[in-house]
């Protein structure tokens, strides 16, 4: 008896110790999303490698190489591959005109990440950044694309969010997730809005126009808070840009009045349309207690043709004032001249703002 006693007591202490180090197949481990490189966020594009524990034996490669487009090689454009080496063998699973971002994160739950990335392709004279989702589990690919507006992709919470913005004026359009059912992957632009950094669109800003001469003076642009981005404004072909200042006194303003009374006209007018210290006049030392002035220079090749600032938009540290042309004149004058658009906006809401940018939308 003693004997069975002790039997079934080592058959129960077994039992335990035997299933409290059993695996349980059925119980999946979450994968901690990463970003491999974002070149939005500043990581430098370049050729890279990697290993995942969770495809073991493969190395993923991204290599820089240069390619042709209707014959021409193009060096401004190389484009980028990503692949995989496996024993051996290389698989290609997608390319770019650069590879801007790569994050890995396990969108369909089964512990394995896919590679979510941002693509630029050049089509027609424009840019398109769309979206790649590449399940490498399953070697399915999967692209989001819209001619209208290209996108960005962030992490925030272990969550992949998607951002999708007008190619026409880089305002943030929507924002969401990806989900995945039935082994589909699609956008859910309903999902949480609390995961999003919300741009700002200030639809209560107070805009003039000023009356100015046209020129094309280098000193108006390398003084401009946007100069470097003037300079290296190759992709948005929509818009295009256009020196913009900051004015946060009256000494600034005063200053560079001083600074360009030499090449720009600030005390003529135009029909209607004031002159720039007309306007200038209007900020005092009261005003600029509160509110600051933004304003960006627009040349204009006839003074037929109009123009407004359409919408000024916050998105993270950039401050944007976007401008529109009115009107398509049929009989246009040949007197070329300029204009200034002022905006005054609160100081609070650009108080951590570090970059300024103003863009003429194309007709």
């Amino acid at each position: 008896m003693k004997k069975t006693l002790c039997g079934l007591l080592f058959l129960m202490i077994a039992t335990l110790l035997i299933g409290c180090g059993k695996d349980n197949s059925n119980q999946k481990k979450t994968f901690a999303s990463f970003k491999w490189f974002d070149a939005y966020l500043g990581d430098t594009l370049e050729n890279r490698e990697i290993s995942l524990s969770e495809f073991p034996g493969t190395v993923f490669h991204t290599y820089f190489r240069k390619t042709r487009f209707e014959n021409e090689l193009i060096n401004d454009y190389p484009t980028q591959v990503v692949y995989t080496e496996k024993n051996d063998e290389e698989l290609l699973l997608f390319e770019g005109w650069p590879v801007k971002s790569i994050y890995f994160c396990d969108l369909n739950g089964d512990g394995k990440p896919e590679i979510c990335s941002t693509v630029s392709h050049y089509d027609s004279e424009i840019i398109y950044d769309y979206c790649i989702i590449y399940d490498y589990a399953n070697n399915e690919k999967v692209i989001f694309r819209d001619n209208n507006a290209y996108y960005r992709l962030s992490l925030k919470d272990n969550s992949l969010i998607i951002n999708q913005y007008s190619l026409r004026t880089g305002m943030l359009m929507k924002s969401g997730g990806f989900i995945c059912t039935d082994g589909n992957y699609h956008i859910d632009w309903s999902a949480d809005e609390s995961l999003f950094d919300a741009d700002t669109i200030d639809k209560n800003f107070v805009n003039r126009l000023s009356f100015t001469n046209y020129t094309e003076d280098e000193q108006l642009y390398k003084n401009s808070l946007n100069y470097e981005i003037i300079q290296n404004n190759n992709q948005n072909l929509t818009t295009s840009r256009t020196p913009i200042y900051r004015f946060d006194n009256t000494e600034e303003l005063e200053s560079f009045m001083d600074t360009f009374q030499s090449i720009l006209n600030f005390n003529e007018r135009y029909k209607d349309i004031p002159s720039f210290r007309s306007i200038a006049e209007n900020y005092d030392k009261a005003f600029f207690e509160k509110k600051s002035v933004l304003v960006a220079y627009i040349p204009i090749s006839s003074n037929s043709i109009q123009y407004t600032v359409e919408s000024v938009y916050i998105n993270g540290p950039t401050f944007y004032m976007f401008i529109k042309q009115l009107n398509q004149p049929d009989e246009k004058d040949d007197v070329m001249s300029g204009r200034f658009a002022f905006v005054e906006i609160n100081k609070e809401a650009i108080r951590d703002r570090s970059l300024f940018d103003a863009r003429i939308l194309k007709k």
